[in-house]
């Protein structure tokens, strides 16, 4: 911290979007050329999926990660489940919009019949919030792609609770910012930026605001949407969040 109305903070390798962790986890630390390819392909495309992003593609990648993310090293890597249902939020925003697309992805499933993307494709469809989900997951007990018993957990699934979550561990951070990719809303870049507030509660406060502040500045450069909205924040505050906003405003135009 330098003084007390900005987060001066260096961007750290380890404040990545969940993407990145995703592929660590897949791949660890000796994947081959071609997992390396794909790896970098997927985080590619949805870095980038909230400007041209087609659903269609979206859901051909699910089909080529998902077989993968129950595997031993993801599960060493993701023991608690978080990055499988961060990554299924990614898909259930996309479905959230496209709700024409979840009787094409339950079918897909019941072809596939791959237990993985079975798991994948039911958790995003339950959390779209969307038309269609109920006779979905209905269609998946009836087949047998999904076990009734996770049919019927996953009818308790909150309805597409993103848009009124809060920031309040990293793990938040990376749904924020996985939620910015898949619809485009400057809501979740704001409640990126409101975390840098929490500097002023303590210890733990100080580091998710560091952590806030990093994930900014590694996107602001990158993403015209970001600069806008930090930039909207910046003139609309001035507290910590707004002097922060500002400087990461400043960062990007070169100041």
């Amino acid at each position: 911290m330098t003084g007390s109305h900005s987060l001066t903070f260096k961007p750290a390798a380890a404040v990545r979007a969940v993407i990145i962790l995703v592929v660590i986890a897949l791949f660890g630390g000796v994947a081959s050329t071609n997992a390396r390819a794909q790896s970098d392909s997927f985080l590619g495309f949805v870095e980038t999926y909230y400007r041209n992003g087609e659903p269609e593609e979206a859901l051909d990648w699910m089909e080529r990660i998902a077989p993968t993310m129950m595997d031993e090293v993801w599960q060493a890597a993701d023991p608690q489940g978080q990055r499988f249902a961060l990554v299924a939020a990614f898909f259930a925003h996309i479905l959230h919009n496209q709700p024409s697309q979840i009787p094409l992805l339950t079918e897909r499933l019941i072809a596939n019949d791959e237990p993985n993307l079975s798991a994948l494709g039911a958790l995003s469809i339950a959390s779209s919030g969307a038309v269609g989900v109920e006779s979905a997951l209905n269609r998946l007990r009836q087949t047998g792609t999904v076990p009734a018993e996770t049919v019927q957990a996953l009818a308790a699934t909150p309805s597409y609770p993103f848009p009124t979550m809060q920031v309040t561990g990293p793990t938040d951070l990376e749904l924020m910012w996985l939620s910015f990719y898949a619809t485009g809303n400057p809501l979740y870049v704001r409640r990126v930026a409101e975390a840098m507030g929490h500097a002023e509660q303590g210890d733990a406060g100080v580091a998710l605001a560091a952590f806030a502040y990093a994930s900014l500045a590694e996107r602001v450069t990158h993403h015209p949407a970001v600069v806008d909205t930090l930039r909207s924040i910046a003139a609309q505050r001035r507290d910590l969040v707004g002097h922060s906003a500002a400087e990461l405003v400043s960062l990007a135009e070169g100041g």
